[in-house]
């Protein structure tokens, strides 16, 4: 999710759909969480915890054990 998207969708939510997107669910991009929480679009008390999208990880992860694999081959 690009950064800018994510300020306007977090921006808009409570006026245009009356709910608050919480927890902030992402690709791993650390500069969309950021920016959302710069902007505290629902006030400095109210905390947006981070998760990454199961997906995301599970090809993270994917690559890093093929890559792995690929250094240990024939040991």
């Amino acid at each position: 999710m690009e950064a800018e998207g994510a300020r306007r969708l977090y921006g808009r939510s409570i006026q245009r759909h009356k709910l608050r997107y919480i927890p902030f669910v992402g690709d791993g991009d650390s500069k969309s969480y950021a920016e959302v929480t710069k902007m505290a679009p629902y006030g400095e008390a109210v905390f947006i915890p981070k998760e990454d999208c199961i997906g995301h990880v599970t090809k993270r992860m994917g690559t890093a054990l093929r890559k792995l694999q690929a250094t240990y081959k024939g040991i």
